[in-house]
């Protein structure tokens, strides 16, 4: 393949090239993207050599996790994921709004039981394992490479590295928002097929450039984040991108939220991300009324039953042969 085709559809056609700055410090730097124009694959091109620095001790993802529940508390949320687990659908709908959990979607169909093996991509500092474990799940691991310590104990172990032992034992290997920022998509997307079982799940949670927000912000869409986001894809490039690595995608759904609306609306008035006056920093001194947060809320809604929301969530499974 030429250095001219897409390494994601093989096309050799026309690419279009985003100038864009770092929009979450605020660094004045200016990174450039390339857009497929079949498969819509939006790729960085001036990777920095050292991608540390864009990763503080205070990146959001490497923030405390929330705390351990009691005792108490952890015996009811377990009986609530017995009842969503093995219980009738429903069962789950009788459940007020606040104990639906968050998850649900992710794990239908895919998690047996509380016991199933499930490590997590690119965990940072293992915010979506503490919640399962609040939550009743008892055979969870995260790997990150940005971890400062090779391991990390606590409710939930934490690895800088994936130990060998590890290679084809999970139910489920989950990307929450990790795949975005790997150097090869291929070699992550691979690499989490490899922890998984032969009847396991990957799960892959991404931005996505065909949504509303890419075509409508383009440069001042959050989630596009240089230098971190060093490849967005579609919905079309991720099913390239599974089979070319022996997996299929079986489930999809968007799942954005309004924070394509407000942080992309900040963005244009110049406001970054972890800026004083940012939403996400400070929401008391926001541009933004609380009745547009709602409809920002509703507009993602709308989008997300269209499929063009900005994020989505994708189940996929080994190919078979």
């Amino acid at each position: 393949m030429s250095d001219d085709q897409c390494r994601i559809c093989g096309s050799d056609g026309d690419r279009s090239v985003y100038a864009a700055g770092e929009r979450m410090f605020g660094t004045g730097e200016v990174f450039h993207y390339a857009e497929c124009s079949q498969c819509g694959w939006l790729q960085l091109l001036d990777v920095p050599e050292d991608l540390a620095p864009y990763y503080p001790n205070d990146y959001y993802s490497f923030g405390n996790p929330p705390p351990v529940d009691g005792r108490f508390e952890r015996m009811a949320k377990t009986i609530r994921t017995e009842l969503v687990l093995r219980g009738p659908e429903w069962g789950t709908r009788m459940l007020p709004m606040s104990w639906r959990p968050g998850w649900r979607e992710w794990f239908r169909g895919v998690i047996p039981s509380r016991s199933a093996p499930i490590i997590d991509v690119g965990s940072g500092s293992g915010r979506v394992l503490t919640f399962l474990h609040n939550d009743g799940f008892t055979n969870l691991v995260g790997y990150d490479p940005f971890l400062e310590s090779e391991k990390a104990t606590g409710p939930v172990p934490l690895y800088r590295q994936v130990p060998d032992k590890f290679w084809g034992t999970f139910a489920l290997a989950m990307m929450h928002h990790s795949l975005e920022h790997a150097m090869d998509p291929f070699e992550a997307l691979d690499s989490a097929r490899r922890l998984i079982r032969p009847d396991g799940w990957v799960l892959v949670r991404i931005p996505l450039a065909d949504s509303f927000a890419w075509k409508h912000y383009r440069t001042d869409w959050i989630a596009l984040d240089p230098p971190r986001h060093i490849s967005l894809l579609t919905e079309t490039a991720l099913g390239l991108l599974a089979k070319a690595v022996g997996l299929t995608v079986v489930r999809a759904h968007r799942d954005s939220d309004a924070l394509q609306f407000w942080g992309s609306e900040q963005l244009r008035l110049g406001i970054v991300l972890e800026d004083e006056r940012s939403f996400g920093k400070n929401s008391h001194a926001s541009m933004f009324f609380d009745d547009e947060m709602a409809a920002f809320s509703r507009q993602a809604a709308t989008l997300n039953a269209s499929g063009q929301g900005d994020t989505g969530c994708f189940l996929l499974r080994p190919t078979a042969r």
